[in-house]
């Protein structure tokens, strides 16, 4: 058993290390990574396809909001009001 430990233990060669993808940043490609950076987000959030429940309650989520602004704006409009009496 022992004479064959030396071929089974025999060093490998060492994999080539991949390139890195990321640009190093410099004063000059610090606007070009950030429009990339903004167009690889956009390009993954579009590939979402949106269920027809999802657009649902995305729907309903807008139309609270607008209802909780119109009631902030006449509480305020109210509160204003009655300061002013």
């Amino acid at each position: 058993m022992s004479e064959h430990a030396s071929t089974v233990l025999t060093p490998q060669p060492a994999a080539p290390s991949p390139e890195p993808r990321v640009k190093k940043h410099t004063a000059s490609s610090g606007r070009e990574f950030l429009f990339d950076s903004i167009t690889t987000e956009r390009i993954d959030t579009e590939n979402t396809d949106a269920s027809p429940w999802s657009t649902f309650f995305t729907g309903l989520l807008w139309v609270g909001y607008s209802i909780a602004i119109a009631v902030a704006m006449i509480l305020v409009w109210s509160a204003a009001r009655e300061l002013l009496r």
